[in-house]
């Protein structure tokens, strides 16, 4: 921990009556996630967030960005995603009182700095995910897809012309995303082994909802997708003659569901991503976007995984951990 955040404040002994340094370790066992977050945060590269903030001049020297980055991950990783309850907490609660160094930032300044930085998010979820796949908490293979409900503050109308009339780029959206050229990295990677290269991508699994003509033949990398629901999806062991040579991709599809194959690969699709719609609702209480608008949902949602995230790699033990975050 940054000696200025661990020592340096100061006390009132109620006997004595003076001054006495106050060592922060004390307050929290050294097991405590928080030690292993501030350690996370410290090893991001944050350089152009932090420039948006004025250290020296005139008027009041702004918070460290770090420290608000490391107040949001731990108050997220709590389910608390309300500015004033951040802000309520950081005078009770002793894990964000030691994130924060005893400072109590006003809930405008917490809310702000989500807002402002929001095209932030994504440089800064490449660059834990990187963290988190050079522990080996990760790898490229079958990539299942899923969507969740998630309750967010937009009027009507626009929510029935989304339904009614879908961009059809909306059904390929995540085929494009995650299609890229060889050798094309993240923002920020320059390791020639990274584990995000195009090649490394195996099969991506769809649930029903994707059953598209554009999600069928689009270019990109080889896929699944279900024909319906489990009733209506091909079992494999049924009678199913080869597909005609001329064959269309939805009977393709269908008849390589139908193989012990295909269906033993599709089956790892629920148990690989449901799972985590379910730790996003669960345990960073994600039910309902805190904004407004397309691009902050995104931002939060994103902010949110990432949380998720930075969660399994603080379960790890000290050495993986320590050989991840070492430069």
């Amino acid at each position: 921990m940054d000696e200025r955040m661990a020592r340096g404040f100061r006390r009132v002994d109620r006997d004595q009556q003076f001054l006495l340094p106050v060592d922060m370790r004390e307050w929290l066992p050294d097991d405590h996630v928080v030690w292993v977050l501030l350690e996370v945060v410290e090893h991001l590269d944050v350089a152009a967030l932090e420039a948006r903030y004025a250290q020296s001049g005139p008027g009041r020297r702004a918070y460290d960005p770090r420290m608000l980055l490391s107040l949001l991950i731990y108050a997220y990783s709590a389910g608390v995603r309300s500015s004033r309850q951040i802000e309520r907490l950081c005078r009770t609660d002793v894990a964000m009182r030691v994130i924060c160094g005893l400072q109590v930032p006003d809930h405008t300044v917490i809310a702000r700095f989500r807002q402002r930085h929001q095209h932030f998010v994504q440089e800064l979820f490449t660059q834990v995910l990187l963290i988190c796949a050079k522990a080996g908490l990760g790898r490229l293979g079958a990539i299942a897809v899923d969507g969740t409900k998630i309750t967010a503050n937009a009027a009507l109308l626009v929510h029935q012309a989304r339904c009614l009339g879908q961009c059809p780029k909306l059904d390929r959206c995540c085929l494009t995303s995650a299609t890229c050229e060889s050798g094309n990295r993240p923002r920020g990677c320059d390791d020639t082994d990274c584990p995000c290269l195009a090649d490394w991508i195996g099969t991506l699994l769809f649930d029903a909802g994707y059953w598209t003509q554009d999600n069928l033949t689009v270019p990109g990398p080889d896929r699944l997708i279900a024909p319906g629901k489990n009733a209506a999806r091909p079992q494999p062991g049924q009678d199913h003659d080869r597909p005609p040579q001329n064959a269309d991709p939805a009977t393709l599809m269908i008849h390589r569901l139908a193989t012990e194959e295909g269906a033993a690969l599709y089956r790892r699709r629920g148990a690989t991503v449901e799972p985590v719609n379910a730790h996003l609702k669960d345990r960073t209480a994600l039910r309902r976007f805190a904004r407004r608008g397309l691009a902050a949902c995104q931002a939060e949602l994103i902010f949110a995984e990432l949380v998720l995230n930075i969660g399994e790699f603080c379960r790890l033990a000290p050495a993986r951990r320590s050989a991840a975050l070492t430069v």
